[in-house]
């Protein structure tokens, strides 16, 4: 309806003209315009052909199809109008629309219902797990997240991972891994078991050739197992560093070249050194200091063979450091032990052997360069001292003992004695003979003379009774088994002893024992 006057309304009306009159019609809201304002005095007022003469208080007008009609108002405070009001707590209850763009304080927990979408900045979700904060999807950090089993993931910074539990299947050997769960098969990779043992068919170390040039080869922690030496000179083998290397390292050195090859430690130290075709094992036993914990073993080189047979040696010689080889013990099928031995100022000679085991009673000479052979003895004693030995004649290698004080006075050499106690003969020529009638139980002693090869005979005769016989102090490599004192000597028989000085063995020994004849 078009805008209409209201006039004539009672005292106590607002107190301007120009205050408004709110009529809603039909969803529209119209305004009524009030004049004269003061010469309002009647109770009613006319809208349109409609009187009011009354209403209820609080309520508010408006055109009802064409009829005044009136409303309740809820709350208070200033009346709303469409465009832009300001409302004070109202309670909207559940409007059929609502834009909340500019809206603020709206309680989650009780002024929303349903489930914000992830569109919307939701989550999709009405329910959580876990505690902390919420996780967006750009480089969250979760705190021992149970992550179950995602669909895909990207593990490139991971760590921690624990391999017992946390991975399934075997990694393959592309991958770092061994590509199988046991040792078994071909190519397989090899598994130690419980004890840190393996087993395995064979092993093939690498091997690195050499020519020998008088240089050296220093080796590495990355050098070779085996080092093959060969060419016609000298050659040095220098090891690692021990402290560079693991302790259990070991190399083979194998010369097969015409020279002699030198092994040394890290500072320069000789080890060892292999004459042509020999080869040694080297391995360091520490790794503390740089090169005092080598330990080594020579092999026996392929022109030897050793088993129970013996040893047979197809070279020309078998040559020791000084020092290190000084006897050859050559020991009986059943017992005993000859041992052959140098002097230790032994000089430098050869010793040639004859080319026959020789002729019974002959003995081995040398044609003074040290080549020996088989010759019959020409003089001499070759047998028992008798009484058709003459005194021999006083010289440079040759004395007669008289009147000692180991030898009763009053006879010379071939004298028959008394003697019944101990003598200790003296000794002051190369040979000396003693000629001894024994009236009682006799001991020599061995002299003091410590003359290589000087040579005592005794011819003992024991006279009216079986006395016995004491050797002592001599030593008896070759009658130990057969004889033992003291000896019994039968009365009226004449026994006859050798005895020599050895410095080898710097002992008296007795080379010769014949007796009852």
């Amino acid at each position: 309806m078009a805008d209409s006057t209201i006039s004539n309304l009672p005292a106590g009306a607002p107190a301007q003209s120009t205050d408004l009159l709110p009529i809603a019609r039909g969803g529209s809201n119209y305004s009524l315009t009030v004049a004269n304002i003061n010469a309002l005095a009647s109770s009613s007022i006319t809208v349109g052909t409609t009187t009011v003469s009354g209403g209820t208080s609080g309520y508010i007008l408006y055109d009802n199809a064409g009829t005044l009609g009136n409303l309740a108002t809820t709350g208070t405070g200033s009346v709303v109008q469409a465009t832009s009001p300001t409302l004070v707590t109202p309670a909207l209850g559940t409007p059929t629309a609502l834009v909340l763009t500019n809206a603020t304080g709206l309680p989650l927990t009780t002024g929303v219902t349903g489930t914000l979408a992830v569109t919307n900045g939701g989550t999709g979700v009405t329910t959580s797990t876990g505690s902390g904060s919420n996780v967006l999807s750009t480089s969250p950090t979760l705190v021992t997240p149970v992550l179950g089993t995602p669909t895909s993931v990207t593990l490139t910074n991971a760590t921690g991972l624990p391999l017992t539990t946390g991975v399934t299947g075997t990694l393959a050997v592309s991958n770092g891994g061994t590509g199988v769960t046991a040792s078994s098969g071909a190519s397989s990779v090899v598994l130690r078991d419980t004890n840190a043992n393996v087993t395995w068919n064979n092993s093939y170390p690498a091997l690195t050739e050499i020519t020998a040039a008088a240089g050296t080869t220093t080796l590495t922690v990355a050098s070779t197992f085996y080092q093959h030496i060969s060419g016609t000179t000298t050659q040095t083998i220098k090891l690692p560093d021990e402290t560079t290397i693991p302790i259990g390292t070991a190399y083979i050195v194998d010369n097969d070249s015409t020279g002699n090859v030198t092994i040394t430690n890290n500072a320069g130290t000789t080890l060892a050194i292999g004459t042509p075709g020999a080869a040694g094992y080297f391995y360091s036993w520490g790794n503390s200091t740089a090169g005092a914990q080598w330990g080594g073993y020579g092999f026996v080189p392929a022109n030897v063979s050793w088993g129970t047979a013996g040893m047979v040696a197809t070279g020309q010689s078998i040559t020791a450091g000084a020092g290190s080889f000084t006897s050859l013990l050559l020991p009986g099928s059943g017992s005993g032990t000859v041992t052959v031995q140098s002097a230790a100022a032994a000089g430098t000679w050869s010793l040639t052997l004859p080319t026959t085991g020789g002729t019974s009673g002959y003995f081995l000479q040398t044609n003074g360069s040290g080549v020996t052979t088989w010759a019959a003895a020409s003089g001499g004693i070759s047998g028992p001292l008798s009484g058709d030995v003459t005194t021999p004649s006083a010289g440079s290698n040759v004395t007669t003992v008289v009147n000692t004080n180991n030898v009763p006075s009053g006879g010379n050499a071939y004298s028959t004695l008394s003697y019944s106690s101990t003598i200790t003969p003296t000794v002051t020529k190369a040979i000396t003979r003693y000629a001894i009638t024994a009236t009682g139980n006799l001991t020599i002693n061995a002299p003091s003379d410590t003359g290589d090869n000087d040579t005592v005979y005794f011819k003992i005769l024991s006279s009216g009774g079986s006395y016995t016989l004491t050797m002592s102090a001599y030593q008896l490599p070759s009658l130990e088994t057969v004889i033992s004192w003291p000896y019994t000597m039968t009365s009226g028989k004449e026994y006859h002893v050798i005895v020599q000085y050895s410095a080898l063995r710097s002992q008296w020994q007795m080379v010769q024992f014949i007796g009852a004849y």
